[in-house]
């Protein structure tokens, strides 16, 4: 069965020139991201963890794929993402591995800004990032992504993994939901028993710029009703496609962790 948003015949992506990026903390290598076109058509690349002694490892463009699927879902705007396998060249050296493809969600003349810079011009004395938020008309987005983050664990949402997009008349909108790589159990890598392991509910801290660095405390901030329902009969979409990417007990975990997670936001 074909997946539109995961391509599994190996694509030839040599020709990128790939830059490294410094790694979250908790991570034991860096990424390597890469783009193609410019403007509106630019497409971005981005790879799992890498490093010079082992290559490619980890699976964050994996939890980025489910990531999206999830926002299909719940009805949160975000950034589209596709699961490539690829060859591509690092420091002359051919891999093969699965990378992301993203297109751009910015439209002709917008520019963007990290959300830590908008906050450091805009914000009033005293104001909070989240009651900024709230005083530019965003508060539903960002509370969509305050839940997304807690159910999917995301540890990674500092404050340039949150935009603002400008247009030249002056109109500021929030750019969608997008970089949820450092999320799931992507701290065990490819560890079997420490996937196995991992607790679902754990009371992770992360990078948050906007509300509290502990995911299970913005939840505060979340009222029902402010996403679409998750469901069991959604898992079989989540994964669609991903065997033979994870193992099975891989795919379990993360589903545990979703539901789960949902059933305590939920109050089920």
């Amino acid at each position: 069965m074909r997946y539109p948003d995961r391509v599994k015949t190996t694509q030839d992506l040599t020709a990128l020139q790939w830059r490294e990026c410094y790694a979250t903390p908790g991570t034991s290598g860096s990424f390597l991201k890469a783009t193609q076109g410019s403007g509106t058509a630019t497409v971005y690349y981005k790879a799992s963890t890498f490093d010079r002694v082992n290559g490619f490892f980890g699976h964050e463009c994996v939890n980025e794929l489910v990531a999206a699927r999830l926002m299909d879902i719940l009805g949160v705007p975000h950034a589209r993402y596709s699961l490539v396998h690829a060859r591509v060249r690092v420091e002359g050296i051919e891999y093969e591995t699965w990378v992301n493809a993203s297109p751009s969600y910015r439209h002709s003349a917008e520019t963007k800004q990290a959300f830590s810079q908008f906050y450091d011009q805009f914000a009033l004395r005293g104001e909070s990032p989240l009651a900024l938020c709230d005083r530019m008309g965003w508060s539903a987005p960002v509370r969509q992504m305050l839940l997304v983050d807690y159910l999917i664990i995301n540890q990674d949402r500092h404050g340039a993994n949150v935009e603002v997009l400008h247009l030249k008349d002056g109109r500021k909108r929030l750019a969608p939901v997008f970089d949820c790589g450092n999320s799931f159990v992507f701290s065990c890598y490819d560890v079997e028993e420490a996937i196995r392991a991992f607790d679902p509910l754990v009371d992770a801290v992360g990078t948050n710029f906007i509300g509290s660095k502990r995911l299970v405390d913005n939840l505060v901030h979340v009222s029902p009703g402010v996403v679409n329902s998750l469901r069991p009969e959604h898992r079989p979409r989540l994964f669609a496609g991903l065997d033979g990417v994870l193992p099975d007990y891989h795919l379990e975990k993360m589903w545990d962790i979703l539901w789960k997670r949902w059933c305590v936001y939920a109050g089920v």
